[in-house]
């Protein structure tokens, strides 16, 4: 487990050759919109999700709600797991690996094993007229405060985005601005 959970680790920190990571600050910041889904930046609060892209003259904001996915309501949990928990710890420390995974699969792990997959919402596209060449380009996740954010400047107007995700009001919210 600690294995895989330092793959993980090590994955998510080399997500992108673009990401400059100032730990002190907790942020990830990316000279460039996202391209792909798995370059865009997520913010969420627990019911619903967003994957902010950072586009100049169009950006998507690919939304989702905990209640839109491919399953059904149900319960994965299987009733008297924990009495296999004795043999499980017996077996692993006996050396008896495939014999504990049997018994896992059989009387511990949920059934079906995985969730059925969660399905985007919707994508919030929003576009803006041509705004000719920009310069400082930014797109960054506060990993702290889960906001991200998208600035750069045209013609020496400076153009904000700010999206982030509220669990107490139930909301992502879009701030948009120019100074």
């Amino acid at each position: 487990m600690l294995k895989k959970s330092l793959v993980l680790l090590l994955g998510l920190a080399s997500v992108s050759t673009q990401a400059v990571a100032g730990w002190d600050q907790l942020k990830l910041n990316y000279d460039e919109p996202a391209k792909e889904w798995t370059d865009a930046l997520p913010v969420g609060n627990g019911s619903m999700g967003a994957m902010v892209f950072g586009g100049v003259e169009r950006d998507r904001i690919q939304f989702n709600h905990d209640t839109l996915w491919a399953g059904k309501p149900r319960s994965y949990s299987v009733p008297d797991a924990h009495t296999n928990l004795p043999a499980l710890r017996r077996m692993l420390f006996d050396g008896q690996q495939k014999e504990a995974e049997a018994l896992a699969m059989e009387g511990f792990m949920s059934k079906p094993l995985r969730q059925a997959a969660y399905q985007p919402f919707g994508d919030l596209m929003l576009e803006f007229p041509a705004m000719g060449e920009t310069s400082g380009y930014r797109r960054a996740l506060e990993l702290d405060g889960a906001v991200a954010t998208t600035e750069f400047s045209v013609d020496g107007v400076v153009f904000k985005r700010t999206v982030f995700a509220s669990h107490p009001d139930g909301i992502i919210a879009v701030r948009i601005e120019a100074d």
